[in-house]
């Protein structure tokens, strides 16, 4: 027995109706859109936090910055533990030396000169009760490119005022905006020979903290140096520290840094 044919054709889509002469009456007319499209509301973007003080932490150093247009920010710096060359879990901070060296360093200068690396961390928080930090304001951090080498990543860049063709790692470190920057700290000659998994002891010979010596009308304030246990154990404030603390400086350190290079 043959199916009972339906009445009306059913034309499904476009290029079936085409084919089979469907007209465009017989088609329904789609409905209209009357949809309001939900406001799409972007994500906040946190704000700057201190980092907690990690287990290598060595030193913190804490200051209070403000700019001549009233800008505030809370400035916080870790010094950590030096780590080998060959630390397999810090492989980062050789590879950011390399990077930045412009090919004067590699792994083998690494290996047959026995460097070691200390990672500083620096972070800024902004007052937000005040004015946006001025850019041309940038504030600068120690230890000195003129006596290690020193790379930045994050918030810190190399010195404005540096040639344009001079290797990054051969300049000092600014940073100009809030956040997180990191930065590492190369020295050769600093790991033990016959046990290259201990590094040495020359990171104490160099200054930590902030220097507002090049950014105009900027003011530092409640200077903190804060040393932990581990900084104790390392030799972290010394007979031969000293604070170096006024209205353009926060830092600890022996009051001369020994050249590396």
């Amino acid at each position: 027995m043959r199916p009972k044919m339906l009445p009306v054709a059913i034309c499904l889509g476009a290029l079936v109706g085409l084919l089979s002469g469907c007209s465009a009456a017989a088609m329904p007319p789609a409905p209209e859109d009357t949809s309001v499209a939900a406001p799409v509301t972007p994500e906040p973007v946190p704000a700057p936090t201190f980092r907690a003080i990690e287990p290598d932490t060595t030193l913190a150093v804490l200051a209070t910055a403000t700019a001549a247009n009233g800008a505030v920010w809370k400035l916080q710096m870790q010094v950590h533990r030096p780590i080998p060359y060959n630390d397999v879990a810090g492989q980062t901070l050789p590879k950011a030396m390399e990077a930045d060296c412009a090919g004067l360093l590699n792994a083998d200068i690494f290996a047959q000169q026995l460097w070691s690396f200390t990672r500083v961390n620096v972070t800024a928080v902004p007052d937000a009760s005040t004015p946006a930090w001025p850019v041309d304001a940038a504030l600068g951090i120690r230890p000195s490119a003129s006596a290690v080498s020193i790379v930045g990543r994050g918030s810190l860049v190399k010195d404005p005022a540096a040639a344009g063709d001079a290797p990054s790692c051969s300049t000092d470190k600014f940073f100009s905006v809030q956040g997180d920057g990191g930065a590492a700290v190369g020295i050769p000659q600093d790991v033990a020979a016959g046990n290259p998994a201990i590094p040495g002891n020359k990171w104490l010979g160099h200054q930590y903290g902030f220097d507002a010596s090049r950014a105009g009308g900027v003011v530092l304030s409640d200077c903190t140096i804060q040393v932990t246990a581990a900084g104790s154990a390392a030799g972290v404030g010394g007979a031969s520290w000293a604070q170096f603390v006024d209205a353009k400086t926060c830092a600890t350190g022996p009051p001369t840094e020994v050249r590396e290079y």
